[in-house]
């Protein structure tokens, strides 16, 4: 299907084209089904066109010139493109369809591409804009459709492409197919598994781009296979699309029918479906032990913006000297504290041997940092080698094992940040090389640019810099010492003395980008076949369908998602409608397989990034890129949020909770914590039980808190807010009302917001067609009671209920229901049968 784009680009001006193209789609999708009509479920592949970026640079002469966009994660060193004979400089780049975002980066300097689509460029952020390239099929000059009439020649359904056919789960189908925009106005899928009892599944528009309209639905079967044809409605006309052809005749679509062996091309772990995940820094989130206090530990309640004793005043010279004293100790005291705001999900920040506060600079994988336990510890250790057969459990290394067991106990999983590209400059194995130079035994282990002087390469590809990456082979993705390391490492903490049960549930991957692909592939094989359910999302920071494949990762922390929810809740000048924010939602559910957009995490801030309450002060800022008071922004708001900036906060985190993916939360988020970038991101976390502080201002905010429970309560009640699909019920631009709805099977869950200071009445399109039914609104405490588990109850969590006779927030009549919201409003709307954990 890659010569889709070329041929509407030469002739859809005429007619006879158009029927020229019908039949070439038609055949194309026929030929598709029948080869897969039989045989065993296609693996899960994203549908990848290659695409020529050239360019030609002013001046002649030899040049460095890089392709840098959203398909390589904005890496100003990851294309480079290759000089031509006749100046030019070109590269072929596999990419998603769509729009794509990208700019030439000429020895260092940035530069747009003559030949961009000037409709589809968008701003950079910096007053300029990025490029754009549309990939795929461009229908929009194709004729509009007749009336009545489904026109054949952009309906296509490919097995063969996973956004067309996605087996989910044994027991979760998603499908889709693609027509002219506006064509169909009604589609279904219709299945059997016996050839004898059909079932319907509703489907959705899930895109309208470009002349071409994309549907899909999620059918839940009870085994495979599976054969099942498309219902498509225009006005009058009911027609089929089955084994690659229209049909008018029902019994032929079911003589016909396309045939699914649900079996998924690969699997994430279902518990990372039902993930609530709240992500810990160690050294900030609580100290539960002062007498593994490493130097210049600070008192917890200090005042974070101020000069403490035997500093210098310089702020952003002293802070990164200060030390807080946070531990595994407290961690463990705090685990019910995050049992009763309802997480069942921990991400650890990095917890080895390292001398920087944050830990991604390793001195030693094998032992986890002696502050974060019994300080000293490590130096009691003697005999150690590369080899895993002399590696000894320290005290804190231990206490790290206990936590796991009593966090398991408690209902949660863990994962560890794995950074496997660079380490620290105290690191054993770069001291040795820095020593011995040539002859050290790991001098093939780094990036050594010189012997004498010795230079070496940092993260980022930084001269000399702090963080020494490992060397990179093309074939095998790290050179064979560190790579070996790896690997060992990994069966350490995965399954300590070899046991599973003990070990962490996964990992989230630090710069996993800046190894090639290979040291990836070989590495998931080795977790998985550990431990099978081990989750592993990587740190990629734009979209990468081509990183989510069942090769590499599960999941990303998914800060796509949060670009889309600042510039839909945050940002006032720049910000976007609810249309756009819809599509956007749409492209990143959509353009994975629908079992990583189950298990993505939805996360709003990070460890890098300024908190998510913060960007209510700090509206129309590039995404990430002005939030750092010490160098990009110096006039960044650092007040606390206001009322209503709060408010709107609480509201945002209403989408946050209930779109596709696993919502995760910052350490401090729900506690009302506000800050800007590193290093502020990362202060001590506020404790009730510590209050006051020294600034009278940092207070546990209650309401953010209770915010944070009902919803995470809403969201694992639920089942569909977990599996279940999302389409878009309303996108009013004028209002700032948006409504979408997450569906599996029978269950229906209506999701609203009113992003506006106004009050506003909204009709919906959302209930049966054929009877009226009572609506309760999980967010009214007047309908849901939020019930509090003992601490007593080991795995306990937040639980809500519906209220009996309680006045229902609205009532669907025939298919539609009229809601009303409040300012910054919001409501999470479903029929008291739905299906629930």
């Amino acid at each position: 299907m890659r010569f889709f784009h070329h041929i509407s680009m030469k002739m859809v001006h005429h007619l006879i084209a158009v029927r020229v193209l019908a039949s070439l789609l038609i055949v194309c999708c026929a030929l598709g089904a029948s080869g897969a009509a039989h045989a065993a479920e296609p693996t899960s592949d994203v549908k990848l066109y290659p695409h020529v970026f050239s360019y030609r640079p002013a001046k002649g002469g030899r040049h460095r010139v890089m392709v840098v966009g959203d398909f390589n994660s904005w890496s100003r060193d990851a294309t480079p493109m290759m000089e031509r004979s006749d100046e030019d400089y070109s590269v072929s780049v596999e990419m998603t369809e769509g729009v794509h975002l990208y700019k030439f980066m000429v020895d260092g300097n940035w530069a747009n591409d003559p030949h961009s689509d000037a409709a589809l460029e968008e701003s950079d952020g910096f007053g300029g804009k990025n490029s754009a390239v549309l990939i795929g099929l461009d229908a929009r000059r194709f004729p509009p459709a007749p009336p009545g009439r489904i026109v054949e020649a952009l309906l296509c359904h490919d097995p063969t492409d996973v956004r067309n056919r996605n087996v989910v789960t044994p027991t979760l189908l998603r499908l889709g197919f693609r027509a002219q925009a506006g064509n169909i106005r009604a589609a279904a899928i219709v299945w059997t598994t016996d050839n004898v009892s059909w079932h319907e599944q509703e489907m959705y528009s899930v895109s309208q781009l470009f002349g071409v309209e994309n549907f899909e639905g999620l059918a839940s079967v009870d085994q495979g296979p599976v054969s099942y044809f498309f219902r498509l409605i225009d006005g009058p006309t009911t027609a089929y699309l089955a084994g690659g052809k229209l049909y008018s005749s029902l019994t032929e679509s079911q003589a016909n029918t396309y045939r699914c062996a649900m079996q998924p091309g690969f699997e994430t772990p279902d518990w990372a479906k039902h993930a609530v995940w709240y992500q810990i820094f160690p050294e900030r989130f609580r100290n539960g032990d002062p007498s593994n206090d490493p130097p210049n530990t600070e008192p917890w309640t200090s005042k974070w913006f101020s000069k403490l004793p035997g500093e210098s005043g310089e702020f952003y010279h002293d802070i990164w000297k200060r030390r807080y004293g946070g531990d595994f100790q407290g961690i463990i005291a705090a685990l019910p504290y995050l049992r009763s705001l309802g997480i069942n999900c921990i991400y650890l920040n990095p917890i080895f041997k390292a001398e920087e506060l944050h830990k991604y600079d390793t001195s030693d994988y094998r032992h986890v940092d002696d502050h974060f336990g019994f300080a000293g510890d490590i130096e009691q250790i003697h005999g150690e080698t590369d080899d895993p057969a002399t590696w000894q459990w320290t005290k804190t290394d231990r206490l790290f094992l206990q936590f796991l067991a009593d966090a398991h106990r408690q209902g949660f999983k863990v994962i560890i940040d794995g950074v496997f590209n660079h380490v620290g400059m105290a690191n054993y194995a770069f001291q040795d090389v820095k020593k011995n130079g040539r002859d050290s035994v790991y001098a093939g282990w780094f990036e050594i640019t010189s012997w004498k002087p010795f230079r070496w390469t940092g993260w980022g590809g930084s001269p000399d810099g702090a963080l020494p990456e490992f060397r990179k082979d093309s074939k095998l993705g790290l050179a064979s010492g560190p790579r070996e390391l790896v690997m060992n490492i990994t069966r350490r903490w995965l399954a300590p003395d070899g046991n599973p049960s003990r070990g962490v549930d996964g990992f989230r991957l630090d710069a996993c980008e800046n190894i090639p692909r290979p040291f990836w592939v070989d590495w998931r094989k080795l977790v998985k076949s550990i431990k099978p359910d081990a989750y592993l999302s990587g740190e990629i920071w734009s979209l990468a369908p081509h990183w989510l494949d069942g090769q590499t990762f599960d999941a990303t922390m998914q800060y796509p998602f949060a670009e889309a929810m600042e510039s839909f809740f945050v940002d006032q000048t720049r910000s976007i409608s609810p249309s756009l924010f819809a599509a956007q939602l749409q492209r990143l559910t959509y353009v994975y397989p629908f079992q990583v957009s189950l298990v993505q995490m939805n996360l709003l801030d990070s460890h890098d990034t300024d908190r998510w309450a913060s960007r209510f002060l700090n509206p129309d800022l590039p995404f990430n890129g002005k939030s750092r008071i010490e160098d990009n922004n110096p006039d960044y708001n650092i007040a606390k949020p206001d009322e209503q900036m709060w408010t709107r906060m609480k509201q945002s985190l209403v989408g946050q909770m209930t779109y596709v993916g696993a919502p995760m939360i910052y350490y401090g988020d729900e506690a009302g914590m506000w800050s800007p970038s590193d290093p502020s991101d990362r202060e001590p976390m506020i404790w009730k039980d510590l209050e006051p502080y020294d600034d009278p201002q940092v207070t546990f905010k209650r309401d953010v808190f209770d915010q944070y429970q009902r919803l995470i309560a809403i969201h694992r009640k639920i089942e569909a807010l977990q599996l279940g699909f999302a389409h878009t019920v309303l996108a009013d631009d004028a209002s700032g009302v948006y409504a979408f709805s997450r569906d599996l099977n029978r269950d229906h869950i209506c999701v609203v917001v009113n992003r506006s200071d106004q009050a506003h009445t909204e009709l919906l399109r959302f209930g049966p067609p054929d009877r009226d039914i009572a609506l309760i609104n999980w967010l009214d405490p007047a309908e849901a009671r939020l019930g509090i588990s003992s601490p007593q109850q080991a795995d306990g969590r937040p639980t809500i209920t519906e209220i009996d006779r309680a006045a229902p927030a609205a009532i669907a009549r025939n298919g539609t229901v009229s809601v009303s919201l409040k300012p910054w409003g919001a409501m999470i709307l479903s029929a008291s049968d739905v299906t629930t954990r």
